[in-house]
């Protein structure tokens, strides 16, 4: 790979992580940095701006509200829900948008179903209909972020703690999306009526056990930079638990807390009244 020292280190990421054709975890990415006698600290940012599918992606570079199929030079990566960020493919990952709600506030959202699937490997797409697809059942969300999306809009279905939770939000409009830490990004942040902050990680098949330390890593970075003392819980959703799963979090049942949810359909007659 030729490197152009005159290139901003967004493009230099941009650059490495397409030239790699597979996912480049954060760690290589910074990495790379330093062999450019570049910051490792520019890494999370300028992949983050470069991200399709980040929320947190609003706070950086070209915050303006468009498609990703509109040809901006920032829309290149996506991040896969291993962490890792690959080249972004619009038939792979779908057509992205940042957007401006009603309240002002800016989000990104999935505006267009992929024609593959992201969960597969990069060269290797699998079409929906595939028996071994992305889709497993009826029972669970397409794509992570659909379920993200829903959880973070509807916190009040998570009731087993007996508190009232709310998205987590801070200054300049930093929502707890995708919220962004110095580990990695936390699935959704939220806060209860007392202060409390629940680590939300979403896991949209079966919950591996591994899931224990990526939360317990999540708590740790909230608690050293803005908890303030306060209380920092952990909550892995999945469509199903594995044994595993149960027994880590059975020696953590104060700390972290595992739930499994459904997904419902019910259809009603309609009356003809004619």
């Amino acid at each position: 790979m030729t490197i152009d020292s005159n290139l901003p280190n967004w493009q230099l990421v941009a650059n490495f992580v397409k030239s790699k054709g597979t996912g480049v975890s954060l760690k290589e990415i910074q990495d790379f940095l330093v062999s450019q006698n570049r910051l490792p600290s520019n890494a999370r940012p300028d992949a983050t701006m470069l991200s399709v599918n980040l929320n947190s992606r609003i706070h950086y570079g070209d915050k303006k509200a468009r498609r990703t199929n509109t040809g901006n030079r920032y829309d290149v990566l996506y991040r896969q829900t291993n962490g890792n960020f690959v080249a972004y493919d619009p038939a792979i990952h779908g057509i992205w948008e940042i957007f401006v709600s009603d309240d002002g506030n800016r989000s990104v959202r999935l505006a267009t179903e992929p024609k593959y699937f992201e969960e597969q490997a990069l060269n290797t797409p699998v079409l929906p209909s595939e028996p071994n697809g992305f889709f497993e059942g009826s029972n669970q969300f397409r794509m992570e972020s659909h379920l993200r999306d829903y959880l973070a809009q509807n916190l009040g279905l998570i009731t087993a703690f007996g508190k009232e939770l709310s998205l987590y939000t801070e200054a300049e409009n930093i929502r707890g999306i995708e919220y962004l830490t110095e580990v990695g990004p936390v699935d959704i942040l939220a806060v209860d009526n007392d202060g409390a902050y629940y680590v939300i990680e979403l896991k949209l098949g079966r919950g591996p056990d591994a899931a224990i330390g990526q939360t317990l890593r999540y708590i740790a970075a909230i608690k050293k930079t803005i908890a303030k003392g306060s209380p920092v819980y952990g909550v892995i959703i999945a469509s199903s638990i594995t044994d595993k799963l149960r027994y880590a979090a059975s020696e953590l049942k104060d700390r972290i807390f595992v739930m499994q949810y459904e997904l419902k359909v019910t259809l009603n007659k309609v009356v003809d009244i004619i």
